[in-house]
């Protein structure tokens, strides 16, 4: 029974967010608090989206009701898989470790040592704070829990930070399993039969490639109702000219199918985009919105995501306008919504995490 544990998630299609933690104590006392930090961080992370205001408002839960007297380091990233920029939050927790693709200049690998603030459920009313470095693809991040560097030999000697970072750099084409079997086997071997004493973790991520969707993040106003639209028109451009990759399960066919259509789609989607982030803008609240444009395979076609953090909005939950009777006769709103049903080939709301998702598909 341990009270270390990692989790990985996407918080929508372009950023991933990973985290690694331990609870101090062993013991069922220790598993319990850990399951109760881990659904706490989950959630935080998924409706801030941002680390460092995930420990935030998880310390300040943690401390309130932390009768056990008990805290936990954690170290959580999100990384942002059209950059490679991971933004990241340290309370307390070992460093990580950035392990080069080969063939770059420098160092192989380097510890990432920033720290947010303390560790967790230990101080009320800590403001932690978020820092950033770059993957690019082949990069890989190693996540690890105490257990690791703590891990004792027959004389009493620690692991230690050089002890892993050699590990790491022995790894002649490193990728997530390989580093991780190659630093576990380590330390069983420097260990020499010496039971382990603490719980070991261990967590890689590897930044492979770009995403093939197109996201675009804009601010909840006219202007950036037209920023959306300059960001379509951008997107359009990409597919027609080649300079976007199609899903990897389309046919030379079905791309190219695609590609030849996409400039009779355009003014619907135009219409599609407009009408969306305009109901975003007036009913939501939102201080700001998401535009994710995907490539579809078969049937192909294109696929609008619109994600807003505004209070819950379905625009699909009001009846469509009787356009039968007079327009003075006829209550405000409704038209543009109802011609989006139309000009749609499917269309679908739902509330998770704390954000509105419409998706419209147009064939």
């Amino acid at each position: 029974m341990g009270g270390d544990f990692y989790d990985s998630f996407m918080l929508d299609a372009t950023h991933l967010a990973f985290m690694v933690a331990d609870v101090s104590g062993k013991g069922v006392t220790a598993a319990l608090y850990m399951m109760t930090a881990k659904t706490l961080l989950k959630d935080a992370i998924l409706s801030r989206r941002d680390p460092a205001a995930a420990f935030t408002r998880v310390n300040a839960e943690l401390c309130r009701s932390n009768t056990a007297n008990m805290f936990l380091t954690a170290w959580c990233g999100v990384l942002d898989l059209a950059t490679g920029q991971v933004t990241f939050a340290n309370a307390g927790h070992n460093p990580p470790m950035k392990v080069e693709a080969r063939g770059t200049e420098g160092s192989r690998s380097k510890y990432i040592t920033e720290k947010s603030g303390p560790v967790l459920a230990f101080l009320d009313g800590v403001e932690y704070a978020s820092f950033t470095f770059s993957l690019s693809p082949g990069d890989l991040l190693f996540l690890y829990t105490d257990g690791v560097t703590e891990a004792l030999d027959s004389k009493g000697s620690l692991f230690g930070e050089e002890r892993l970072e050699n590990a790491v750099n022995v790894v002649a084409k490193p990728n997530p399993k390989s580093v991780c079997n190659v630093v576990r086997m380590a330390v069983a071997a420097f260990a020499e039969g010496v039971p382990q004493a603490d719980d070991l973790t261990v967590l890689a991520v590897e930044y492979v490639s770009r995403p093939q969707r197109l996201v675009g993040t804009f601010p909840a106003t006219q202007d950036g109702i037209a920023a959306a639209s300059a960001f379509l028109d951008d997107c359009v451009e990409k597919i027609s000219e080649g300079r976007h990759e199609p899903p990897p399960d389309a046919g030379r066919e079905v791309s190219s199918d695609l590609i030849a259509r996409l400039p009779s789609l355009a003014p619907a989607l135009h219409v599609i985009l407009d009408e969306m982030c305009s109901n975003i803008v007036k009913h939501s609240g939102a201080s700001g919105f998401e535009v994710d444009v995907e490539m579809l395979a078969e049937p192909c076609g294109i696929k609008l995501t619109f994600v807003d953090d505004g209070s819950p909005y379905d625009p699909l939950s009001h009846e469509d306008p009787d356009t039968a009777l007079p327009a003075e006769k006829r209550p405000i709103g409704g038209l543009g919504i109802m011609m989006v049903k139309k000009m749609a080939d499917s269309i679908h709301y739902e509330r998770k995490h704390d954000r509105n998702f419409l998706t419209v598909v147009k064939r």
